[in-house]
């Protein structure tokens, strides 16, 4: 941040960027500007520029929302490109946006948010949930528990993805229809695997339909998709797309 007008965090979703942004925000006592927030995402595209001039820095959280608040960032930096002046924070990587708008690319420091492994928390207790709403199927509890098991796959697979000889880039696919991949992984070839996070012990086949849509979206370049569960089985359950035991991870 001192050397830098811009701090990019990057990383898919679920491996700590919206956290590690808000407590940072809280520390110096600043707002988060959350494009997912559709007030925030309409105010960046009628008037960009109103966004950004708050007092430094300015923190925009899923920026990748609306790429053309990075013009409006080149714009004011050229007025005067002070270190410590904004941090964003994306699901994307910077370099898949569409051409014409890595207007930044000179100006920013990139920074991977990387998630812990399942040997580095080493036995600590990830889902904190009281067993008393798990066992009469509290519903708030059961919806967190799917998003921390599915933040939980998300890290342990990316994370696993470093040891790889080849480069892999993470991300996720969202169509305009919601149809939604949590983790795509793609190797420097351009082949593809889809992974899939489910807090049940069946995988019925409606819940493959996000797999099924990105194969048929990418055809060959799809290698695989996985769909991980709390089921003990590992099977087949259609073209090039397995069901696995989410211990299957680490063993």
């Amino acid at each position: 941040m001192a050397e830098t007008p811009v701090l990019l965090l990057e990383g898919p979703r679920s491996v700590g960027k919206s956290l590690l942004l808000t407590r940072f925000a809280q520390d110096i006592g600043q707002p988060v500007l959350d494009l997912d927030q559709t007030a925030y995402r309409q105010l960046t595209q009628d008037n960009p520029s109103t966004l950004i001039q708050s007092r430094p820095p300015v923190i925009i959280d899923e920026y990748q929302r609306a790429p053309v608040l990075l013009d409006a960032i080149k714009a004011q930096l050229n007025h005067g490109a002070k270190p410590g002046s904004f941090v964003l924070a994306g699901s994307s990587s910077f370099d898949s946006l569409p051409t014409g708008t890595q207007a930044l690319t000179g100006r920013l420091q990139r920074l991977a948010v990387m998630p812990l492994t399942q040997t580095e928390i080493d036995g600590a207790h990830l889902l904190r949930l009281s067993t008393d709403k798990m066992a009469r199927l509290d519903p708030a509890a059961l919806t967190e528990f799917g998003h921390l098991l599915e933040s939980f796959v998300v890290q342990e697979a990316i994370r696993q993805t470093t040891w790889m000889d080849s480069p892999v880039t993470p991300g996720y696919w969202r169509t305009k229809d919601g149809v939604e991949v949590d983790l795509v992984l793609e190797r420097h070839d351009g082949a593809v695997i889809g992974i899939e996070v489910r807090a049940g012990d069946h995988v019925p086949g409606a819940q493959l339909a996000p797999l099924r849509a990105l194969r048929d979206r990418l055809g060959s370049s799809f290698k695989v998709g996985i769909v991980f569960y709390l089921g003990p089985a590992s099977y087949r359950a259609d073209d090039r797309i397995h069901v696995l035991p989410i211990d299957r991870l680490w063993r």
